[in-house]
């Protein structure tokens, strides 16, 4: 039960950064052009 919380939490922060990362590209690119 832990092990999988910990699992379930590790892929939704992994998500958000991934995320979190291609919105900051829009907006260098947007930014840049």
């Amino acid at each position: 039960m832990f092990i999988t919380r910990f699992y379930n939490f590790s892929i939704s922060i992994s998500i958000s950064i991934s995320i979190s990362i291609s919105i900051s590209n829009v907006l260098l690119i947007s930014l840049a052009s």
